[in-house]
């Protein structure tokens, strides 16, 4: 009978660990009979955080307060960390303001833009999920139809002020347009599994908030394990069905933190995604994060890069790899109800814990402080990237006293977590550095030399001449080879669907052949039906081609699934437009500027239609807006030149 004890508890807490599991949908039956990590295959689903806390409850609760496990969830006002006394914010250079706001179900944020008392736009839009766990920032999110875009409004919660979120200002607020995609997700969030493939930032369902999963791996193997009634002492041996980080070495242990907090320009390796990477692996199997090189600022530093900064210690350097972030952090503890005397006590372990020992501030001071090491060493600095916001500067080392001038000196890019990057990923890295973050074009100039000596790599070939605007030199390429030989093999990053998309572009704008332009478009589409700019595009060939009911219906699915496509509204606003169908032409214009007033072909198109319909006063509006907002563009400037010359 004693013996059968545990047992029975075992399979009750089993049972209840199978009521609540929700496990993936790709998981098989099967548990992988020799890896290490049985959670390593990739036929082991994900279960969720309410799963796990079935049988971990004091460490749900305790983790659930960590800013991990606070780090993305519904909007409710109950959720924000914004004070009421700061939801307004503008945009001087757009001439945007913004307000957020309680409605009767839930967050909204109000866009408006006014001359003197009069009121010329204005637009409210739900918010629908609160990302940042409030330490630092709230930042916010608007779900579409499944498709996640961030909204033009963050608060900074250490400064108590709204901005715009970084990256949005300058001139490049856009609004509500901004996807967030599945790199994004997949370090802000649990493992966003509902990712639907074929799109670059839709999900069928979203988890809320980084859970157990991020650190232990995925747990259905664990379940399975617990419900069979096969319960593993784990103070004598690992349990293989889930990756505990304990047992790991101290290097694989950096490689969990790594994964989120060594930020910078991530590029995966070939065939893999972000879905890819596992407690226990390391990162460098699954992708490459480059950095700029830079010649002389050691003070500079972005938002999450602790990794980067910590590996520079004099602490690290000299612990033979031993010291690394959970020497210090405990992952399901908050650093806020963790007292300093913790983290002084780890340097102490080193350092000694004499008064004189170790330390060469004056006593004065240290009692002063409490002694707080991380203070003094690890000072709160602001970072590159994110304005309003202070962290802990992980560099620890002796406080210097006349800080070094900054540097902007680049010399290339650099793999922080791979030594020898392969040509294809350095490569890769050159390109999304000139696309995503710095156009500067020695950055293209170092992929022309990286290719050069080789045959090879066509999809970056023609990656780098489009980024170069380089048409004809794309059109050699896709005469010189079958298509097959041009696109990757399909992938979650739609790699290939983006290839054909360059080759089919090309064509458009420079190519004879329409054809083969047409078969293009349709195998980017093919590959990916979800990203709703290649159906736009194509849709526009279309229309030239005089295709039009074959361009509407693919405006019709693109704002089926998204109805604030706008390019879509004022593309199939022309195709009515063409068919004589005048009233839902205006209306599809209207729309269009309803979400985006400065659309300028809309603007124009809705100018055109009412000057030349029964109406011809309600083109007036539209007239000045152009005017006041847009009077250098070239098309604008001809449509103003004709009108005035037309009286």
């Amino acid at each position: 009978m004693n013996k059968a004890l545990p047992i029975w508890s075992a399979l009750l807490i089993a049972i209840l660990c199978l009521a609540q599991c929700q496990q993936a949908s790709h998981e098989t039956a099967s548990i992988p009979d020799k890896p290490v990590w049985w959670n390593h295959a990739d036929s082991v689903g994900y279960v969720g955080i309410e799963t796990c806390k079935s049988c971990h409850y004091d460490i749900y609760q305790s983790y659930r307060e960590t800013g991990m496990g606070r780090s993305f969830g519904r909007a409710t006002a109950q959720r924000s960390a914004m004070d009421s006394g700061h939801t307004d914010l503008f945009d001087s250079i757009g001439q945007w303001s913004y307000r957020m706001h309680v409605g009767s179900d839930g967050l909204f944020l109000r866009e408006s833009r006014s001359v003197g008392t009069d009121t010329l736009h204005r637009l409210s839009q739900k918010v629908d999920y609160i990302i940042g766990s409030g330490q630092h920032t709230n930042s916010h999110l608007m779900d579409r139809m499944g498709y996640i875009h961030q909204m033009p409004f963050t608060y900074y919660t250490q400064n108590g002020v709204a901005d715009l979120p970084p990256g949005f200002e300058n001139g490049f607020n856009e609004r509500f347009d901004r996807p967030i995609g599945l790199e994004c997700m997949s370090c802000h969030n649990a493992m966003p599994t509902e990712f639907v493939a074929g799109s670059t930032n839709k999900f069928s369902k979203l988890p809320e908030g980084i859970d157990c999963e991020r650190c232990h791996g995925p747990g259905a193997a664990h379940v399975r394990k617990i419900m069979s009634g096969s319960i593993t002492d784990t103070a004598k041996e690992a349990d293989p069905s889930i990756v505990n980080p304990k047992r790991l070495t101290a290097e694989l242990r950096m490689e969990i933190c790594q994964r989120c907090h060594l930020q910078g320009n991530s590029v995966l390796q070939e065939g893999k995604s972000f879905f890819d990477f596992k407690p226990g692996m390391k990162l460098a199997s699954v992708l490459d994060v480059y950095m700029p090189r830079t010649q002389g600022d050691k003070e500079e530093f972005i938002m999450a890069g602790h990794v980067q900064r910590f590996r520079m210690s004099a602490c690290f350097l000299n612990s033979d790899g031993q010291f690394v972030c959970t020497s210090c952090h405990d992952p399901h503890v908050a650093v806020a109800h963790t007292d300093n005397s913790v983290f002084n006590s780890k340097c102490m372990s080193c350092h000694g814990s004499s008064e004189k020992e170790g330390c060469t501030e004056q006593l004065s001071r240290r009692r002063e402080t409490g002694d707080d090491c991380s203070g003094c060493h690890m000072p709160l600095k602001g970072s590159a990237d994110i304005p309003h916001v202070r962290v802990h500067d992980h560099y620890i080392r002796i406080p210097n006293t006349i800080p070094e001038s900054p540097s902007t000196v680049k010399n290339g890019l650099y793999a922080v977590n791979n030594p020898k990057p392969s040509r294809q990923s350095r490569i890769r890295a050159y390109l999304q550095q000139y696309e995503r973050f710095d156009q500067e074009l020695v950055l293209l100039d170092s992929v022309e030399a990286l290719l050069s000596g080789s045959n090879g790599l066509l999809p970056e070939r023609i990656h780098l001449k489009y980024l170069r605007a380089d048409l004809n030199g794309i059109i050699r390429i896709g005469q010189g080879f079958p298509l097959d030989s041009l696109l990757e093999e399909p992938s979650l990053d739609n790699a290939g669907a983006w290839t054909a998309f360059r080759l089919a572009m090309a064509w458009k704008e420079e190519g004879d052949d329409r054809s083969r332009c047409d078969a293009y478009f349709q195998e980017a589409i093919r590959r990916a039906p979800f990203i709703l700019e290649f159906r736009s595009a194509y849709a526009g060939f279309l229309v030239g081609e005089g295709r039009w009911t074959e361009a509407a219906d693919e405006y019709t699915f693109a704002l089926d699934e998204d109805p604030q496509q706008v390019d879509c509204l004022n593309g199939l606003g022309y195709v009515r437009l063409l068919e004589g169908r005048l009233q839902e032409a205006e209306e599809l214009f209207s729309r269009c500027l309803h979400f985006a007033p400065d659309h300028v072909l809309a603007r124009i198109n809705r100018l055109v239609l009412r000057q030349q319909s029964a109406h011809p006063d309600g083109w007036r509006s539209d007239k000045e807006w152009l005017e006041r907002y847009h009077a250098d563009h070239p098309k604008v400037r001809i449509l103003l030149d004709h009108l005035g010359s037309a009286g």
